[in-house]
């Protein structure tokens, strides 16, 4: 049974088989949309994600739900597809290493007689003796950096050069970048971080909901061309942990905030408003930023906010950025929808202008003013320096396997009338071979001196 699995992890074709599924998987994963990471895979906020998509997807989100589909990347079975591809290669770098070095230490040296009389073989007879044909034929392989190995063997000198043959080792750190890339997929899925939507109102901080850490936004700034294209979009932030500041960055694209592994790029804007929410007794039940960062009713910028203590959620509508003038809320104002917990259908709702207030509900909402809030991506990825070490070794293979390439040769080295005969020949040579005619050429023309 070991040794049908090891034949079985050997097999090219099952090494095509895993590749082509994972290769089909990760096309599933990059077309349809997937659930955030900080989105867990069960519970009511997993829930709450599939009622997002599920007007998309109809009957079938339950059953796409069910065998991974909107989490290809997390699902056991894309990790086992990638843990047996990884003992695969494994296997064949195994199998690969024992050949290389039995071919690299052990090297067959000697061919028969018939090969050197094949057209792809060079021969030239000289008058000097066999002893100093094959001195000649040693100095003219080291000059080019061949490793020489030369046995006697019935009158006859059979010798076997070599050269970079460490260098076909590079193949197996080549296969070993792969199987530490699988690796870091594998474990990345578990340990890795991802929100590519964390968004914090100018003036506000936000729980990043990771290690106690916590971000406030001081400022946005997008500048522009003349065009309208952008030129430029930053961010101020400050970074805490556990209440004590502990970064502070000003991030654009490209360069992003890093502490501890976490790092915040930026990402995207857009609008914001400051609300302020106070309860009968003027207590103040909100004060604080709302990103408008959804969209609804086409093209309205939208945000909630939680009433913490009321039951209740609230939700600001921006006017339409559409261009086509909006009759519902217009420039200037805000439009509050109160929703108790739980419900489809508004409490109560109603438009309020900047520096004005609005009662609903009980509760008095008053629209401070419009800023800016910024889009931020916030990941951790424990498996960054595993990814590095595999991109190095990589390269440090290809590299020498194409910049050193193997070479070997054989030659063999008989009396003849009045002299030797050299001949010789490398694996592969093309008849006319220019380098193994002249190092034949080298050592024909060695004459005693004797």
């Amino acid at each position: 049974m070991i040794r049908r699995v090891w034949q079985l992890l050997l097999s090219v074709r099952t090494a095509l088989v895993l590749i082509l599924l994972l290769a089909a998987a990760t096309l599933v994963g990059t077309l349809v949309i997937q659930a955030p990471a900080v989105v867990p895979l069960a519970g009511p906020d997993r829930d709450a994600w599939l009622d997002k998509v599920r007007p998309r997807f109809g009957v079938w989100t339950d059953a796409l739900a069910l065998i991974g589909v909107f989490n290809v990347f997390r699902t056991w079975w894309y990790e086992a597809l990638l843990g047996a591809l990884a003992l695969s290669v494994s296997a064949c770098s195994i199998h690969r290493a024992r050949t290389l070095w039995r071919e690299s230490y052990r090297p067959h040296l000697r061919l028969a007689a018939s090969m050197f009389e094949r057209p792809t073989a060079a021969a030239a007879t000289t008058t000097a003796r066999l002893e100093t044909a094959v001195a000649s034929l040693r100095r003219a392989l080291a000059r080019r950096g061949y490793r020489v190995v030369a046995v006697e063997r019935d009158g006859v000198t059979h010798v076997y050069a070599d050269r970079h043959r460490l260098a076909r080792f590079g193949t197996l750190l080549s296969h070993l970048s792969l199987v530490l890339l699988l690796v870091a997929a594998g474990i990345g899925t578990q340990v890795r971080w991802d929100d590519d939507a964390f968004v914090v109102p100018e003036g506000s901080t936000r729980d990043v909901g990771l290690d106690g850490l916590a971000v406030r936004a001081d400022s946005f700034v997008a500048e522009y061309y003349p065009t309208g294209e952008p030129k430029d979009y930053r961010s101020d932030l400050v970074l805490y942990r556990g209440g004590a500041e502990v970064g502070r960055k000003t991030i654009r694209v490209n360069d992003p905030l890093e502490y501890d592994g976490v790092r915040f790029y930026q990402s995207f804007f857009g609008p914001s408003a400051q609300m302020r929410v106070t309860d009968a007794s003027g207590r103040r039940v909100y004060d604080d930023g709302v990103a408008l960062a959804w969209r609804v009713d086409g093209d309205r910028p939208a945000g909630s906010l939680s009433l913490d203590g009321t039951g209740l959620t609230a939700y600001v509508v921006a006017p339409s950025t559409g261009g086509q003038g909006d009759v519902l809320i217009r420039p200037g104002e805000m439009r509050v929808e109160l929703y108790r917990s739980g419900s489809s259908a508004p409490l109560a709702s109603g438009n309020v202008t900047q520096g004005g207030e609005i009662e609903l509900g009980g509760l008095r909402f008053a629209f401070v003013r419009e800023r800016q809030f910024t889009g931020l991506r916030v990941a951790r990825d424990p498996t960054v320096p595993l990814i590095w070490t595999a991109s190095v070794l990589f390269v440090l293979g290809l590299s020498a396997v194409f910049a050193l390439p193997y070479r070997r040769l054989w030659a063999r080295l008989a009396v003849a009338d009045a002299g030797a005969r050299v001949a010789a020949l490398t694996v592969g040579r093309r008849e006319g071979d220019d380098e193994v005619a002249e190092i034949v050429r080298e050592a024909a023309t060695a004459v005693s001196k004797e």
